[in-house]
């Protein structure tokens, strides 16, 4: 199963295409497939409490950098259904006002199966354009 991500920002909107595509006899191994989309944000920088002791055992990290913050989810958290023919599904959505910077943001999308196991994920960047890989 291959997986593509257009996204894009237009006025105030994520709008997000998402290829999908699959091979041989994948329909009759599985159905009920979901495409989870999220939007992260890197590079923030917070204090973070510490309950271990790691980092010195300290109770709060000061300055503490975090990556793939969840900031938006696109579609509901548990995926939406799509099909099992090949195609591009179109994901539209206003951008989160808790976003800091766009230039760190980031597109996951997953594909994940009936019984909720990640068949296939990517991950882009705003205004990349991927192309299906793929796996010989």
């Amino acid at each position: 199963m291959g997986l593509a991500i257009t996204p894009t920002i237009v006025g105030n909107l994520f709008s997000v295409d998402v290829e999908v595509a699959f091979s041989g006899d994948y329909e009759s191994h599985c159905n009920e497939n979901r495409i989870v989309i999220y939007v992260v944000e890197d590079n923030l920088i917070y204090d973070q409490v510490n309950y271990t002791d790691f980092y010195g055992g300290v109770s709060t990290i000061s300055n503490f950098h975090h990556n793939s913050v969840l900031r938006a989810a696109l579609t509901p958290v548990a995926g939406e259904l799509v099909s099992v023919e090949n195609g591009t599904h179109t994901f539209t959505s206003a951008v989160s006002s808790n976003i800091e910077n766009m230039n760190n943001v980031r597109i996951v999308a997953f594909l994940i199966n009936g019984q909720g196991k990640t068949q296939n994920v990517r991950a882009a960047e705003i205004g990349d354009v991927q192309t299906l890989e793929i796996v010989n």
